[in-house]
């Protein structure tokens, strides 16, 4: 029994010895010790390639007037996911840091005083631009602006986030190459039913090349290098395994990319002089899509086009025969005497629309009231072949400007075209004179805007505008909205479903990237 209380005495004792000197063991009885807390509301952090991750936790100790000091340090997970070597990536409390490369990484901030040091984790994802809105702006000096915005993925929107356009960015990503005098941007894969693909920007003089995800330029291919004194004016290319983009230039020459090899050359198949071509005008036969230009002469009044296993074996004109010799003027000229003013396809997608019709709008020269209105279809055995014809004599000048590309959607039998702040809906599958062309608006901007650029959703339920304000304050007046097609026409003061103000310079372009093979980009 003594024994015990012996042994309980002792157990007692050292208890108190260690209660007794806990003022100077402990922090928390300790007054002069300054304790340091670091909290954040998020555990997970993301930031897009090539932009700086800045983020501010909060870090309080219990003594303020010590001095703190901060190491934040990141270690890039590979594939297989093992931790790299640690990088330092900031010495402030406010992280300000742009990643290297894509991917996760594990983040560590430490917080230092004089008497300890504290540590706290999150979790990074430097994520791609694998999807989205493009928008290419130009200034008076032709300097390109393109900006992009990531499409929101779920745990963005459980977070409250909105989607918001990085301005610049292809610049921002590669400041060492000038990019000026964009004519088209589009993303294009490699080979059919290939997941490899990537973003071509078709400058005036060059043809810039970059990784469709992280938007990194890895070649640049010089245009007077291929075609000695030619600079390009319009380009027609899709998101399908046809392997070449067809260019027209400035001078009149018609040239080919091939996008796998990145070989511009001339083709004997496109010998010629033309004025104008229509991009883009594609169609599609079972799951594929097939791509088909329109180029115009506006001196002869005549279309031309290559048609594949033509007997020909060069561009068809509307007036060429149909048999060899495929002369010339084997036809009626249905244009003869008159400007040619926009050429049109209505379009379709993998699961809507296989119409492969041609519109062609044309005026009287002498007298440009006078319309005239040409379906048409061409082939390999027959070339053009004119379906119908509707003539009329308009009240008024038409709304659609000369030279313009319609912007098809066949889920709504609709084409849309834009002229000053006004946005134009024609129904050429109409019954005449249902298919004349509109001389009312179906959507009016407001203010001093002026819409500047037209394309349409892969699904076709979209329609995306871009659009520069005259009145905006700063150098970026160029803006995007977005509108539901099954509301244009039927509502009236129709209102955007998405807008984006203030994004870029004037706006050339709008598009949707996709991240699918098989997608198009269509662009006006």
């Amino acid at each position: 029994m003594k024994k015990s209380l012996y042994i309980l005495l002792l157990i007692g004792t050292f208890y108190s010895c260690v209660k007794d000197e806990s003022s100077l063991v402990f922090p928390e009885d300790n007054p002069n010790f300054s304790l340091i807390e670091i909290s954040s509301t998020q555990k997970e952090l993301s930031v897009e390639f090539g932009q700086p991750l800045e983020f501010t936790p909060m870090v309080q100790q219990r003594i303020p007037e010590k001095t703190l000091s901060y190491e934040w340090v990141a270690w890039h997970i590979d594939d297989k996911g093992i931790q790299e070597e640690p990088i330092i990536v900031g010495t402030e409390k406010v992280l300000n840091y742009t990643f290297l490369e894509k991917g996760a990484y594990k983040l560590r901030l430490e917080a230092k005083n004089e008497d300890y040091s504290v540590f706290e984790y999150w979790d990074v994802i430097v994520r791609l631009y694998d999807e989205g809105y493009m928008i290419v702006g130009e200034n008076e000096a032709g300097e390109s602006n393109i900006a992009f915005a990531r499409k929101l993925s779920e745990s963005d929107i459980l977070n409250g986030l909105e989607q918001t356009f990085i301005t610049g960015l292809i610049q921002e990503i590669n400041p060492d190459i000038h990019i000026q005098d964009v004519v088209y941007v589009g993303k294009s894969i490699l080979s059919y039913g290939s997941t490899d693909a990537y973003l071509f920007i078709f400058t005036k003089d060059f043809i810039h090349v970059a990784d469709f995800l992280s938007f990194q330029i890895i070649n640049s291919i010089s245009v007077d290098a291929a075609s000695p004194g030619t600079r390009i004016a319009k380009v027609s290319m899709l998101d399908t395994y046809a392997s070449s983009a067809i260019i027209l230039t400035e001078e009149g020459k018609i040239l080919q990319f091939n996008k796998f090899e990145f070989n511009l050359y001339e083709s004997d198949y496109y010998k010629g002089t033309y004025n104008n071509m229509y991009t883009n005008l594609f169609y599609t036969t079972g799951v594929n899509q097939n791509l088909s230009q329109m180029f115009v002469n506006d001196t002869q009044s005549k279309l031309y086009e290559y048609i594949p296993y033509h007997g020909s074996g060069a561009l068809v004109n509307n007036t060429t025969g149909s048999s060899a010799p495929y002369s010339d003027n084997s036809k009626t000229n249905e244009y003869e005497g008159r400007d040619i003013v926009s050429v049109g396809r209505m379009n379709g997608d993998y699961f809507e629309g296989t119409n492969s019709n041609f519109f062609a709008i044309a005026t009287d020269k002498s007298n440009p009231l006078e319309v005239k209105i040409v379906e048409f279809t061409t082939s390999y055995a027959t070339g053009f072949e004119t379906l119908s014809v509707t003539n009329y004599t308009a009240a008024n000048p038409i709304t659609l400007p000369s030279n313009q590309s319609l912007v098809a959607n066949s889920r709504f039998n609709a084409m849309y075209y834009h002229n000053g702040n006004q946005i134009f809906v024609w129904n050429p599958l109409n019954i005449p004179p249902n298919n004349h062309l509109p001389t009312n608006a179906s959507i009016t901007l407001d203010g001093n805007k002026e819409v500047t650029a037209m394309a349409i959703s892969y699904d076709m339920h979209e329609l995306y505008v871009g659009f520069y304000d005259h009145d905006a304050a700063g150098a970026l007046k160029g803006g995007m909205y977005v509108y539901e097609c099954a509301d244009i026409g039927i509502v009236s003061n129709l209102q955007p479903i998405k807008s984006f103000e203030n994004i870029t310079t004037r706006p050339k372009q709008v598009l949707y990237k996709t991240k699918s093979w098989g997608q198009y980009n269509s662009g006006s």
